[in-house]
Parts: C-alpha cells; structure tokens; sequence
C-alpha cells in the first residue's frame, strides 16, 4: 500500500482524562518515555513492551472531529475534502491487492467517511463500520453501495466466517479494547480470508529518533503499536501475520523537503518511510 503517514492531530479538547493499565498485557507496569509536543503523556509497558498514554485521553469523533483541523506542520485540512488525496497516497497499493484476489465480501472496521470502500471495486459486497453516527451518515449518503452500520463492531452482529477481508486503517491506535475488536475480527472473518491492519509504528527510525515529536503521537492516538506488538496482538486470536509492508515510498510526501527535516529534532518529525506499518494477517 502507498500512503501518507498519518500527517494530521485534531487539536480536540479531551474530555477525561482516565490512568489506565497496558492494553496488551494488562500488566500495572509502566515506565514514563516522554510528553509529546501536545503535552500527552507516555509510557512503555515493562511487560510486553507496548507504548500508551497514561492518562488516556478520551476524543469525540462525530462531525467536529471532521472539521477543518491543523496538522503538526500547520496545514489547514478539511478532512472530508482529502478523498482522492488518501485513495492515491494512503490505500491504493491495499486496494491493488484486493483486486488482485477474487471477489467476495469486506468490511472496512473504521471506515469513516468510506473513500477506501468508495475505491473497492463494486463486484465486491461492500460492509463499513464506524462508531462514528456523522461518518456512517456520509457513507449512506454518498455511497449507496456499501451497507452501513454505525456502533461498536461487537455489537454489530455480523455472521461467524461472513467476510473474505477485513480492513482495519487508522484505527488500533485510537482503541482501548484492541483484544476484543481483534477476536470479534477473527470471529467474522471466514477461513482463509485475510485481515489488513494499518497503524502508526513506534518502532519506526522517526519515533526513535524524534521522541515527543514524533508526529504520529496525539491526543487521539492513545496505543502506539511496534510490529511486534501487533503480531503479538492478532497471533494470539488466531490471525497469523504473513507480510508486513511500510508504505512511504511512491507517495507525494517521499521528497527532498522531508529528508532535509530528519536533520531537526527540535520540529515535529516529517513523514518518512517506516512511520506507518500494516501487517496483512490470515485465519488459519
């Protein structure tokens, strides 16, 4: 897949603050790693070695979360305006994939306003979810075909082995109950078929080397995964990752401009290769 890094952190006030425990592990067994450059808190979990705030911050994400909001290089975005944007430099090389394998049924968990199901080519039977009422209400509007569903996925009630892929984009780093969104993932998903998560990478060379200003640090972004927390995470419900890709290269953010930035720790860290991850995973 060939996308941006996640360039945007929605300057949103919290509304709690909440200490919480690993959401891996659930071990109480944190040691502090830094603030961010919006003044978050972050830890490492002695234990499993995964990266969360503590405290969490809690984000709304209906219609203000979709507002025109200003990145960390302070560019003015308006969200619902980015559709083609994030088709060529966030999903398409997951959605050449898709193509690549036989029609069949997906579900997009998280699927915000659809652009990546919008992408999809209609021989599939398009699912999209979201907790988001706003989002789902956009999708309904502007995209017909795919259904639409708006609530927690557990309680979305989807058939056991329903769905031939699952994709999962910019979302585990926003949840606090990653273990039961993944089981309820391989719940749906049938034999064989594929689940796709993409999320920022802690582990990546610009979260090492600029810390608090790594870029995809925010408020929103509450976990912070490492590929081999996440492998951990999907292997232990019974989904076995078998590519990992670090998309970056071919994008409109692979330039001289952002090279040139790697040099000053002092800023918020540029887009750069490694930032993001997506682990393509299979059911046994």
């Amino acid at each position: 897949m060939q996308l941006s890094q996640l360039t945007w952190a929605p300057a949103r006030p919290p509304k709690t603050k909440e200490e919480v425990n690993c959401y891996l592990c659930g071990a109480d067994a944190a040691a502090y790693l830094y603030h961010d450059y919006q003044g978050n808190r972050y830890v490492r979990c002695r234990q499993c070695g995964l990266v969360y705030q503590n405290p969490r911050t809690e984000t709304e994400y209906e219609e203000t979360f979709w507002e025109a909001t200003v990145d960390p290089d302070g560019t003015v975005r308006h969200l619902l305006e980015e559709r083609e944007d994030k088709i060529k430099n966030r999903y398409r090389g997951d959605i050449d994939y898709i193509h690549r394998l036989p029609p069949g049924r997906i579900l997009d968990v998280g699927c915000g306003p659809g652009f990546f199901l919008s992408a999809i080519d209609p021989a599939w039977e398009k699912h999209g979810m979201d907790i988001s009422e706003f989002t789902i209400n956009y999708v309904r509007e502007h995209y017909p075909d795919v259904r639409a569903y708006a609530g927690e996925l557990s309680k979305a009630s989807y058939a056991d082995d329903y769905f031939d892929v699952i994709y999962c984009f910019a979302v585990m780093e926003h949840v606090d109950n990653p273990h039961e969104i993944t089981q309820q993932m391989y719940r749906i998903t049938r034999p064989g078929g594929i689940v796709i998560v993409s999320t920022p990478n802690i582990a990546s060379f610009c979260a090492r080397r600029f810390k608090g200003n790594y870029r995809l640090l925010s408020a929103p972004h509450i976990a912070l995964w490492s590929p081999r927390t996440l492998s951990r995470l999907l292997a232990e419900h019974g989904l076995c990752p078998f590519k990992i890709r670090y998309p970056f290269f071919g994008t409109r953010y692979f330039n001289l401009k952002n090279i040139w930035r790697l040099l000053d720790t002092y800023k918020v860290s540029p887009p750069c290769y490694g930032n993001e991850m997506t682990i393509y995973a299979r059911k046994a």
